[in-house]
């Protein structure tokens, strides 16, 4: 991640006591960053060596009922920041037989507590002093307390059944206390679940979007390790302890006695689509809870192919835009994404929503699975770019969003691939350009992706006949391993055309077809190839080079399947048998 406010350190550090694992000895020193909160005084990151948990050393968390992001910062979590189905997510983990009373810590805007009490039917509860939950309580109508837990006001409350802390143990110093808390007011049978950032994550190669909420420095005082958080709930007297390893983030389950959770279970995506739904009409047209939710909605249902279902989300989407932006949802190239990044939440609120991105790129793909290229192509250049926008004034606070990149760079892979189609000769340079890191936030693609992307183009430009732009990506592809797929088979069949067309080199081309003939010969494992299957071009084309390079007897072995059928490799399909039998006889090789 590069990053200004950011360096990454070597070396050991103090001795100091981890409040994780509680060992004491040197620490590994990790980064040092600026906090996100003023005066953004310089914090550094150590890294326990007995259990790998991070935590920033002398550092006091700030009073969490005081710390406020303004109005925009609120409109953010709402239409974009908040990730309703990772939270409801650990709800799943544990079976719902026997439990009535449900309390979360730290629920922030209510989400979860909502979600249970309108969904699952619990008598749900939250606890939270700062100014999200104060507007989720108002918005939604969820029970929550302003205040916080403690042991002194444990006889006061009822014991409940399941227990949620999601990303709250990161944000105190010392977990013992916390724990002991969440232990005080849990039944016998009772479950606590956490979920917090993986310390394990913390690494140079994390993406920039992701690495800074983990971070998040002036607000996270701990990253635990998988091994820190089983010792920290152990040592809070916890019988029964899951940790599981989700990545970026750690999800725990705790218990007095035996802890069945299971946190490979699902999130039951009906119920969560309900709920969406539900809040979506409830909540006060335009407003941000309702753009939120209604892009949440579209996103659930474009993924789960529902396309039909779409519209009426869509609809109200496109008349929140109009009046709140006067944005035309329906013409996203007329849209003001271009020019000057904005400097702040504020500026950037003043003319389009957070979640656009998001709006634009599930849109995108709604129009690309109903055959609708240009709309699309429109869609996913103007996606990348609110992606842009969004996460420049995000890490000038110090933080970002994950999903924003994700969908950020998957816009940008549409749209350079329909870029390459209209304008082939300018594809290698945009290639390029992504590789190097151009965009407006001087990140370079993530290499998976633009590895896609750099094979898709290519075999584009190939099969288009733009053979002098495809040599100028073919490096990078004769550079990397081609996998054993259809991707791989087409890689390989792209760079002998390559060679035969262009390059004057049957020899070469020769052995690239021969290298995708026996990659499609091991994915059919042995048995028959079908009549439509690529392979029979792929041996057509093997013997045809094979021929001009003077290999008769390759050429002669590559075509015989195709001159004289045999039904255990498959019956070939008739066209290109015809095809080959004609270079057959103008080699002699028939009659």
């Amino acid at each position: 991640m590069k990053d200004a406010n950011m360096e990454w350190l070597e070396g050991r550090g103090p001795e100091r006591r981890c409040p994780a694992c509680h060992a004491t000895q040197e620490t590994e020193r990790v980064l040092k960053i600026r906090s996100a909160l003023p005066p953004r005084e310089e914090l550094t990151l150590e890294r326990c060596a007995a259990c790998g948990s991070a935590f920033f050393a002398d550092f006091k968390e700030p009073a969490y009922e005081t710390v406020w992001g303004g109005d925009a910062a609120l409109s953010f979590y709402q239409e974009q920041g908040a990730g309703i189905d990772v939270m409801l997510a650990s709800l799943y983990a544990v079976p719902h037989q026997g439990i009535e009373r449900f309390l979360e810590i730290g629920c922030g805007f209510g989400f979860s507590v909502d979600f249970a009490s309108k969904i699952l039917g619990w008598k749900a509860h939250g606890i939270d002093p700062g100014p999200a939950a104060r507007l989720g309580r108002e918005l939604l109508g969820s029970s929550i307390d302003a205040t916080y837990l403690s042991l002194d006001n444990a006889d006061e409350r009822e014991a409940v059944d399941l227990m949620l802390a999601s990303e709250v143990i990161e944000h105190i110093a010392d977990p013992d206390p916390f724990l002991a808390v969440l232990a005080a007011h849990l039944t016998g049978n009772g479950t606590v679940l956490l979920t917090t950032p993986n310390a394990d994550a913390v690494r140079p190669e994390t993406s920039p979007a992701t690495l800074a909420p983990l971070l998040s420095a002036g607000y996270h005082v701990v990253l635990y390790s998988p091994k820190g958080l089983e010792a920290a709930l152990r040592r809070a007297g916890f019988a029964g302890v899951v940790v599981a390893d989700w990545g970026h983030s750690l999800r725990a389950a705790a218990s007095h006695g035996t802890c069945d959770a299971d946190f490979t279970r699902p999130l039951d995506r009906t119920a969560y689509r309900e709920y969406l739904a539900r809040i979506a009409a409830s909540a006060e047209a335009g407003s941000a809870l309702s753009l939120g939710m209604h892009g949440r909605l579209l996103k659930e249902l474009v993924n789960a192919g529902d396309y039909d279902a779409c519209e009426d989300t869509i609809a109200a989407v496109r008349a929140t835009l109009a009046s709140r932006w006067g944005l035309d949802f329906d013409a996203p190239e007329t849209m003001p994404l271009d020019g000057p990044l904005p400097g702040s939440l504020d500026d950037l609120y003043r003319i389009h929503p957070f979640n656009l991105a998001t709006l634009l790129y599930m849109t995108g793909t709604l129009a690309l699975a109903r055959n609708r290229d240009e709309e699309a192509h429109a869609r996913f250049a103007a996606a990348a770019k609110a992606s842009d926008r969004v996460r420049a004034v995000l890490r000038a606070i110090g933080s970002d969003d994950g999903e924003t990149e994700e969908l950020g760079w998957r816009a940008r892979v549409y749209a350079t691939a329909f870029d390459a189609r209209k304008s082939p000769d300018e594809a290698p340079a945009a290639l390029e350009r992504l590789a190097v890191g151009a965009d407006p936030l001087g990140e370079r693609m993530p290499e998976p992706l633009l590895a896609k992307l750099r094979r898709d183009v290519f075999i584009g430009l190939v099969g288009e006949g733009h053979h002098m732009a495809a040599e100028r990506v073919a490096p990078r592809i004769e550079a990397s391993d081609l996998t054993e797929d259809e991707r791989g088979v087409s890689l390989g069949f792209a760079l002998g055309i390559l060679e035969l067309n262009h390059r004057n080199s049957p020899k070469r081309a020769m052995n690239h077809f021969a290298g995708a003939r026996e990659r499609l010969d091991r994915m059919a494992d042995g048995g028959p190839h079908e009549t439509g299957s690529f392979v029979w071009a792929v041996r057509y084309h093997e013997g045809m080079a094979a021929l001009r390079a003077r290999e008769r007897s390759r050429g002669k072995t590559a075509m015989e399947p195709l001159l004289t059928p045999d039904a255990a490799y498959g019956t070939p399909d008739p066209a290109v048998a015809e095809d080959a039998l004609k270079i057959a006889r103008d080699y002699g090789l028939a009659r």
